[in-house]
């Protein structure tokens, strides 16, 4: 490391107590998804007012507000963007450019059955090197994170070559992207991080969640076989098995449901990661819901066609040349000691930034503590946040500074 590396690293480490208080004090706030509606302006508020403390300038805005979003073919509707807000933070360079955008997504699932959550879910509790809460990792780390490695930057002086920013944005939960597609709109920037991932991510899974209903007519007093209906759905999974088979596919279980329909019928419900196309994934699940027919009919069995049930994210993948996925992976491997390569493992966000960005965007974070996201006692572990604003800041130093 440079000597001005290591200032840096001595200042995140001497003063990590006020990232972990930053976090902790977001956690507190009620930023819950609701789809139609989110709470996030209250926590847009809260990272507002930390950003102002450090000097950065901040804009706040709803996300209707931005020209041509409402105009674009993947707005969605009725989740209440005349509300909702995005917030960007720029921390000023020696040339007026957007270099750089460090995102993280301030809403949260809701808390679900309060009884499992062994501390509240807005507790933030910071207990035994976790921090605890709704949001701790998904994704309010992300946010306050950048927020924390600029801090250090200002107070010791350093002042980038051009503009930094930290988009904190709105409704990500339910396959919401509103709130990134805004950000891109409203802030072009020459590279894109989205920190809300396991490490550095650079491919963006395709695909989309999916359902479909399997429906016995072998009824008596009112009531169809559990062999019915389970035959049925073996015959779907069966076919599933082929797609799941096809490269660049997998098909991920969701939810299973039977008895429904007055015990005549089972809902399966899966994801499919892919690196089709919308339109070829459609036609290859009517391809097998045609396919099914003949066998399902000649056991008195039906089905409906495969619903999808959230918006399909597109298929991106890093730009193999990409200077910032380079800086990333070498200072992963400093500070942790050691890197692996992540293609890409959920449907995120991150496609919403190569498809209204740059594909010199990519995915950033640590994993999840000892609970997962949108769990009960959802947390992140203190070390792990630490050590990745430490490589964060290597990427700033190497890549926008010196």
């Amino acid at each position: 490391m440079t000597v001005l590396e290591e200032r840096v690293i001595s200042y995140l480490r001497d003063n990590r107590e006020d990232l972990f208080r930053a976090v902790s004090e977001l956690v507190q706030i009620d930023t819950q998804n609701f789809k139609t509606h989110g709470n996030e302006n209250a926590g847009q508020a809260y990272f507002e007012k930390r950003c102002r403390e450090i000097g950065l300038a901040v804009d706040r805005y709803t996300l209707a507000s931005v020209a041509g979003l409402t105009e674009h073919p993947e707005f969605q509707a009725g989740r209440d963007a005349e509300h909702r807000e995005n917030a960007v933070a720029v921390f000023a360079g020696e040339q007026d450019e957007n270099a750089i955008m460090l995102a993280g997504h301030m809403d949260t699932m809701p808390f679900g059955d309060l009884a499992a959550w062994e501390l509240p879910p807005l507790s933030g509790a910071v207990k035994d090197g976790y921090i605890y809460g709704r949001g701790s990792g998904d994704d309010k780390y992300g946010v306050m994170m950048p927020w924390f490695v600029l801090k250090a930057f200002k107070e010791l002086g350093i002042t980038p070559k051009k503009n930094i920013l930290i988009g904190s944005y709105a409704d990500e939960e339910y396959g919401g992207c509103n709130g990134p597609i805004a950000l891109c709109m409203k802030y072009p920037c020459g590279a894109y991080v989205n920190i809300d991932g396991a490490t550095l991510e650079t491919e963006a899974c395709g695909g989309a969640c999916y359902a479909i209903e399997v429906t016995s007519h072998n009824v008596t007093a009112g009531v169809a076989s559990v062999f019915d209906v389970y035959d049925g759905v073996a015959m779907v999974m069966e076919a599933l098995k082929s797609l799941d088979a096809r490269s660049g596919t997998k098909v991920r279980l969701s939810s299973f449901a039977g008895g429904t329909m007055g015990e005549k019928a089972a809902i399966v419900k899966f994801a499919i990661y892919t690196n089709m196309s919308k339109d070829e994934t459609a036609a290859e699940l009517h391809r097998l819901y045609e396919a099914m027919q003949p066998k399902l009919k000649a056991e008195n069995l039906s089905c409906t066609e495969f619903e999808r049930r959230t918006r399909f994210f597109a298929y991106g993948k890093t730009m193999p040349d990409s200077r910032e996925a380079a800086l990333f992976a070498e200072a992963i491997r400093e500070i942790k000691g050691t890197y692996t390569e992540v293609a890409g493992h959920d449907l995120t966000d991150l496609s919403d930034f190569m498809a209204n960005g740059t594909l010199n965007s990519m995915n950033y974070g640590m994993p999840y503590g000892t609970a997962e996201a949108h769990q009960p006692n959802e947390n992140i572990a203190c070390s792990e946040l630490l050590a990745c604003a430490e490589a964060l800041a290597l990427v700033l130093l190497r890549g926008y500074v010196e």
